[in-house]
């Protein structure tokens, strides 16, 4: 029987001086170290899950970790600040990340990457 680990609650302070500070490449997937990677999938996991069992008010405890991320991979990528991202863009490119995140998860457990994401595709891989 295999033991459940606990990963511990996400911190934005930490995420921004462990990850953000260190500017967007460091919040791609496959440069987040494992805790990082494991937390962020974790929250978007379950705000989906929330979402699709109709617990609004529990999305909000999980998104705001990610939507800080992706805005900061978003202005990065466009060259622009935060404030110019239309709400559709930013939930577009949550899913888009997401999907990152949980095909990085994969690839470090198997050992196989089908998809390699860098800053001018983390939304929208190429095999």
């Amino acid at each position: 029987m295999r033991i459940q680990r606990t990963i511990p609650k996400t911190n934005i302070a930490e995420l921004g001086s462990e990850v953000l500070d260190k500017g967007a490449a460091a919040a791609l997937p496959k440069n987040l170290p494992d805790r990082w990677l494991k937390r962020l999938a974790r929250d978007i996991v379950n705000a989906q899950k929330a979402a699709i069992d109709g617990r609004g008010e529990d999305i909000k405890a999980f998104v705001p970790w990610i939507v800080f991320v992706v805005i900061a991979l978003l202005s990065h990528k466009k060259g622009c600040s935060p404030q110019e991202h239309s709400n559709d863009e930013v939930l577009s490119e949550v899913q888009k990340y997401k999907d990152a995140l949980l095909s990085e998860l994969i690839a470090r457990q198997v050992g196989v990457r089908l998809i390699q994401y860098d800053l001018s595709n983390v939304g929208s891989g190429s095999i």
